[in-house]
């Protein structure tokens, strides 16, 4: 680094003008005064460090200017030495931090154990949508693969493309559980961690029982944004350590820990980052909702949806008629604010999807 920056110090002067002959005299007149006691901080004044200084200083070839095809296969060249880590870290992509945390040995992330998977039964006239995710598993009823795909990429149904027509007329009922040591091992993550691994894990079940593959691209789409109303947020601030004895059980049947609950009634969030919320409400407007509350830290919370007069939520999720009624929910009830816009999304393409085996 040092030679380096000596290099590109007589560079430097030579391309101003300087005399090359002059120059060179110059630091041999320095060296001079230096040869009596020599300093450690002061390289290239003794030895045959200064004779090839001296060479590289009175060479022609220095400092030379950069015409246009040298400023090509310069810019050519940064170009592709920052694009190149990015294309392999994309061909190679590595697990999280908080998937190898918990990876083990082996290496590779945890995986849901399907105990349950098969065509969801109406009670009564309508099908409930209901989905439970803890660190335990995944409970779901009346799911559909395009709710699915949304949970696990963090898209909207606005977002999914080439589907075939099972994508969203099919409903599964799915119980999903987690080893108890991967559940363990899952428990001390935050909402964050959590979240990620859980996605990474239903990506996994959804390539294995549904063949999913596809790819993505990206497209201007209407989009949601999330901000908190001038009167301040509503929400209620989870407390550390809360074991939510009368709260949400997860699929085990467990009480405690960060949960979500969601029908087409009302949302309820318990110790859960915005983040979750954020998707929740995604997947109700469907349009991408991007957070701008500036909001950290986890929070209890229940949002009430109210289907619009003569619009019944069907299958128990609210259809795109009530974004009226969710909009001025949230901020009613949790001081926050819905602002239309549109910006550059993310869009999954369905390259291939099969229906599901029963078990």
């Amino acid at each position: 680094m040092v030679k380096e920056r000596e290099r590109a110090c007589d560079e430097e002067v030579l391309e101003r003008g300087s005399d090359r002959q002059v120059y060179a005299e110059s630091i041999l007149k320095v060296c001079e005064f230096c040869v009596g006691s020599p300093l450690a901080c002061v390289s290239g004044v003794t030895g045959s460090d200064l004779r090839k200084r001296v060479l590289y200083i009175m060479t022609d070839g220095i400092a030379r200017k950069l015409d246009f095809t040298r400023k090509v296969l310069l810019s050519s060249a940064l170009l592709l030495a920052l694009a190149l880590p990015v294309v392999l870290g994309l061909l190679n992509a590595t697990p999280t931090r908080a998937e190898a945390q918990i990876a083990g040995p082996s290496g590779v992330p945890p995986l849901y154990r399907v105990t349950s998977l098969k065509a969801s039964q109406p009670a009564g006239k309508t099908l409930t949508f209901k989905v439970m995710a803890s660190p335990q598993g995944l409970s779901m009823t009346g799911t559909t693969l395009e709710a699915l795909i949304e949970m696990a990429y963090g898209v909207q149904a606005n977002q999914i493309s080439g589907a075939s027509d099972f994508l969203r007329s099919e409903k599964y009922d799915i119980e999903a559980k987690t080893d108890p040591a991967t559940a363990d091992e899952l428990r001390p993550l935050d909402q964050n961690q959590l979240h990620l691994v859980t996605q990474r894990m239903l990506q996994a079940l959804l390539s294995q029982q549904f063949k999913l593959k596809l790819h993505a691209e990206s497209k201007e789409l209407p989009q949601y944004v999330l901000t908190v109303e001038q009167e301040g947020p509503k929400l209620q601030r989870a407390i550390p350590g809360n074991t939510y004895g009368n709260g949400i059980k997860d699929p085990a049947g467990h009480a405690g820990g960060n949960l979500m609950f969601m029908d087409g009634r009302r949302v309820t969030g318990q110790g859960v980052s915005l983040a979750n919320l954020v998707g929740v409400l995604s997947r109700q407007l469907g349009r991408s909702v991007v957070d701008r509350t500036g909001l950290a830290g986890n929070y209890d919370f229940t949002l009430k949806l109210t289907p619009e007069p003569g619009q019944p939520a069907p299958d128990g999720m609210p259809s795109a008629a009530t974004a009226t009624s969710i909009i001025a929910a949230v901020q009613e009830q949790l001081g926050l604010k819905l602002t239309s816009a549109t910006g550059a999304v993310q869009v999954l393409v369905i390259d291939h999807a099969e229906a599901p085996a029963e078990n």
